[in-house]
C-alpha cells in the first residue's frame, strides 16, 4: 500500500507543479515579444488623395480628424467601415468657424454653399494643386456654374461665360480672377461683390 500511496502524492505533486509552473509562464508572459499587428495607415492604400502640392491641415496631421475609421470593416468592405464625423458642413466649421459665424451674420450667401456637399462643391477635403484646395483654377470653377443664368433669393446673374466668350473688351479684373471683385463665400453686398 505504500507504494501506491507514495506514486498517488507524486503524481498529484507533480500536477501540482505543472500548474503552479504555467500559472506562473502565463502571468510573466511578455507580449511585446511578439511582433504587434500593426493598424495600416491610411496612405497606404489612399495616398493618392494626398499628392497634390496642396494638403488640408487635417490631412497632414490624421485622417481620423475628419473620418470614423473601423479599420477591420474598411479593409475587407470597402467604403464600410469609414464615415465622415460629421456632416459637412459642420464638419468643415470645427476648424472654420468663422466662416460659419460670417454665413449667419452676413446678407447674401453664395448659392453653391446652401447646395448639398457645399465647401466640397468648390474645395478639396484632401488636397489639391490649386490655391484654397480648389477643385479647379479659380476661374474655371466659377464658371463651370457661371455656365448659365442663375437664380438666387429672387436674382439672376447672367451667363457669365457666354459673356466673356463674346465680349470683344474683357474687363481687366476678370483676368485677375473672380474674387478680384466677388467675395467666394458671402458678402452684405449683391452679387457677392466685395465692395
Amino acid at each position: 500500500m505504500g507504494k501506491k500511496l507514495l506514486i498517488f502524492v507524486l503524481h498529484k505533486l507533480f500536477f501540482l507543479l505543472f500548474i503552479v509552473n504555467q500559472s506562473f509562464a502565463f502571468n510573466n508572459y511578455d507580449s511585446s515579444r511578439e511582433k504587434p499587428e500593426e493598424t495600416p495607415k491610411c496612405s497606404d492604400c489612399h495616398s493618392n488623395l494626398t499628392e497634390k502640392k496642396s494638403k488640408h491641415t487635417p490631412v497632414k496631421e490624421n485622417c481620423e480628424s475628419c473620418h470614423k475609421v473601423n479599420f477591420k470593416e474598411h479593409t475587407e468592405n470597402g467604403s464600410n467601415g469609414l464615415h465622415l464625423a460629421e456632416n459637412i458642413p459642420a464638419l468643415c466649421y470645427n476648424c472654420h468657424n468663422g466662416l460659419q459665424n460670417d454665413l449667419t451674420t452676413i446678407k447674401n450667401i453664395h448659392q453653391v454653399i446652401k447646395n448639398k456637399n457645399s465647401c466640397i462643391n468648390c474645395h478639396n477635403p484632401h488636397s489639391s494643386d490649386e490655391d484654397k484646395l480648389l477643385v479647379l483654377d479659380e476661374k474655371k470653377l466659377c464658371l463651370s456654374c457661371h455656365n448659365k443664368e442663375v437664380a438666387s433669393n429672387g436674382k439672376k446673374t447672367a451667363n457669365i461665360n457666354r459673356i466673356l466668350t463674346n465680349a470683344k473688351v474683357i474687363h481687366p479684373p476678370v483676368e485677375n480672377g473672380c474674387i478680384a471683385c466677388h467675395k467666394p463665400h458671402a458678402s452684405d453686398n449683391n452679387y457677392l461683390l466685395i465692395t
